[in-house]
């Protein structure tokens, strides 16, 4: 049987990190699921982030909520933080897609002068390089990443809106995937689920 998938798009076995919370392998990502549809994707978190988010232990993979109020919360939480959003809970954008990409990373100022307001940085995956964003994974407090956050070309807004949090609606693009092979890929899910 062959598949033919959207247009710069890849969908690998959906059981791969269907429900996870945190997946390992090389690196780690953590998924947010919201109720809504869809998924939120942080790559390669940083301790600082996982504690953020309130995943304790981070030497084992975790589970999402079988909750969904409690799953929004944590989607809630990680839009708040950063990372990106997928319209496909299982695929992957590959290529040009993949380069256009749109990743938020946010940080909340504790000083005085700032307070209330947050840092803002959304920029393309291809120019995520060029700013040097591995510098706000080295973040050791809110402070720090606020700092990086800046460092990077981040703005700041001292009145936060929805606007300001990582969007809950996918970068604008023609490809997309019909409701029957959205139900095809999660009925073919549960049979490789473990």
């Amino acid at each position: 049987m062959q598949y033919i998938y959207p247009p710069g798009w890849r969908f690998p076995w959906p059981g791969l990190f269907q429900d996870k919370r945190l997946h390992l392998h090389d690196s780690a990502v953590v998924y947010a699921w919201p109720s809504t549809g869809g998924r939120l994707e942080l790559q390669n978190p940083s301790v600082f982030e996982l504690d953020i988010l309130g995943i304790q232990d981070h030497s084992i993979e975790h589970n999402m909520s079988t909750n969904p109020t409690e799953e929004d919360a944590f989607v809630l939480r990680l839009r708040r933080l950063g990372g990106a959003f997928y319209k496909y809970q299982y695929g992957f954008k590959d290529g040009e897609n993949l380069y256009a990409e749109i990743h938020t990373w946010l940080g909340w100022p504790e000083d005085d002068e700032h307070k209330g307001g947050v840092w803002v940085l959304k920029i393309t995956r291809s120019d995520a390089h060029k700013r040097k964003t591995g510098r706000i994974r080295l973040a050791t407090s809110m402070q720090d990443r606020c700092r990086a956050i800046e460092m990077c070309g981040g703005v700041f807004y001292t009145s936060p809106t929805e606007e300001h949090l990582v969007p809950m609606e996918p970068v604008p693009h023609s490809c997309g995937m019909d409701a029957q092979e959205h139900d095809r890929l999660q009925r073919l899910a549960l049979l490789f689920d473990p």
